[in-house]
């Protein structure tokens, strides 16, 4: 693909009616730790399977697992060879149910493993463009920052190119060390053949095994949830992700705090059209209490897209900032919010 082609997926307007009334309605994640931190939420997505599609007979569960375990990779992982655009929405939910929504950024992701390299470009907040003169501030910013982070790497005898691909390499391996803790941790069962944007797809929960005791911290975390999640069936790759809070759950974020039981998270993934599996929509749906006396509430939605690819031995070229239409309400896959959080 030529490195300055947009991937584009459109959104198809399939938010039920009750939602639609409303006031419209990151979490981002890696495939362990963000995932594993909330939960299930039946969706309109995953269409009903036709009766001809269920009557064939499921796949071999293990062979099945062990062609999809080689293709999982985090979002961290996916994106980070492309620039993108999200859209970031926020709501509240007030005692008659109804969704208000509090809050949307629209911000260019220009991605790096070296964390004080990533850039969140935030070109959008609540419709309102931020100034040209802030976005062009912080570019100058930016741009400094990598090219200086680029002629530290050329002293050292290597390139940029190179050494990203080193980052990524050691990035894999980490990874894959709590990809496979995962699969010790969870008692994975083939439950039924779906349907997702089109496709065919196999669904699995997940329930944590109690008496395994992980020793990644990502997997720690995990074992106080359980869900489902489905994989294509033709390319074994990642499509969904339901999970739910099974109990409390404190967490370290440099303050006390604690992730309320039901707490939920759904992250989807969908082919584009050079075959790459990408993040297209996340939620996050969670309640609990900081510093143990505060509740909190968090309802968010996140929508990937306009993705574009990024030389890894290159420095991303910055702006102009592109003209951005969301034309479809966030909501649409999500259904409704569960209630009777604990």
């Amino acid at each position: 693909m030529p490195s300055g082609a947009k991937i584009q997926w459109d959104v198809p307007d399939i938010t039920p009616a009750c939602i639609r009334k409303a006031p419209r309605k990151t979490g981002r994640a890696c495939l362990a730790g963000s995932v594993l931190a909330a939960a299930a939420i039946s969706t309109s997505w995953a269409v009903e399977s036709p009766p001809s599609l269920q009557a064939q007979p499921l796949p071999p569960l293990q062979p099945f697992l062990a062609e999809a375990r080689t293709h999982l990779v985090s979002d961290r992982l996916a994106q980070v060879h492309y620039t993108f655009e999200e859209r970031q929405a926020r709501y509240h939910h007030g005692a008659d149910g109804k969704a208000t929504q509090t809050l949307e950024k629209i911000i260019e992701w220009y991605p790096a493993l070296e964390e004080d390299l990533n850039y969140q470009r935030v070109v959008s907040v609540n419709g309102t463009r931020v100034p040209a003169e802030d976005l062009e501030r912080r570019d100058r910013e930016y741009e400094k920052k990598i090219k200086d982070w680029a002629a530290r790497v050329r002293r050292d005898g290597s390139s940029p190119g190179d050494r990203r691909r080193a980052k990524e390499a050691i990035e894999h391996v980490k990874e894959r060390g709590v990809i496979d803790e995962l699969f010790l941790l969870y008692d994975i069962q083939m439950l039924h053949r779906d349907v997702v944007g089109g496709r065919p797809a196999i669904v699995f929960s997940l329930a944590p095994r109690p008496r395994f005791e992980p020793k990644q911290p990502d997997v720690q975390l995990a074992r106080h949830f359980g869900g489902r999640v489905w994989f294509d069936e033709q390319e074994h790759q990642l499509v969904r992700i339901e999970m739910e809070a099974l109990e409390g759950v404190s967490l370290a974020l440099g303050f006390v705090a604690r992730l309320s039981k039901g707490s939920r998270a759904e992250f989807e993934r969908r082919r584009f059209d050079d075959g790459t599996w990408l993040p297209v929509r996340d939620r996050i749906d969670a309640g609990g209490r900081l510093l143990l006396v505060k509740r909190i509430e968090l309802d968010q939605i996140s929508e990937y897209r306009n993705y574009k690819p990024q030389p890894i031995d290159g420095i991303p070229a910055v702006g102009p900032v592109p003209r951005i239409s969301f034309e479809h309400d966030l909501t649409a896959s999500f259904g409704r919010r569960a209630a009777g959080r604990q």
